[in-house]
């Protein structure tokens, strides 16, 4: 049977205990600290969730609903090419009925033969 002599076994202890204290330093994470709770104005509330409300709120709204096709850094700011596709479609729509009603009144009034 193996024995470790006492002078290695200190050895041992020397080097084990230092770097188990540095190991358990490295990663016990970062440090959290408390704080005392304290009533304070709404600006200075911030939920659990992490959302801050707002002292005044300001209800921003798209005049122009469409799709952005193309997007670039130019004369001297950013712009934007919507998607008329749908707007072009509708408009067609609304030209050809409207056309259509005003052939068919001129049929009416015996405009045509």
């Amino acid at each position: 049977m193996w024995v470790m002599k006492p002078r290695y076994l200190i050895l041992l202890i020397i080097l084990i205990g230092p770097g188990s204290a540095g190991w358990w330093y490295a990663g016990r994470g970062p440090a959290i600290g408390a704080a005392a709770a304290s009533r304070g104005s709404a600006a200075e509330i911030v939920y659990a969730t992490g959302d801050v409300e707002p002292i005044r709120w300001a209800k921003v709204a798209s005049v122009i609903r469409e799709r952005i096709i193309e997007v670039c850094n130019c004369e001297g700011g950013w712009r934007g090419r919507l998607d008329s596709g749908s707007c072009t479609t509708h408009l067609r729509k609304i030209n050809v009925g409207s056309l259509e009603s005003i052939q068919s009144e001129r049929v009416k009034q015996g405009a045509y033969p």
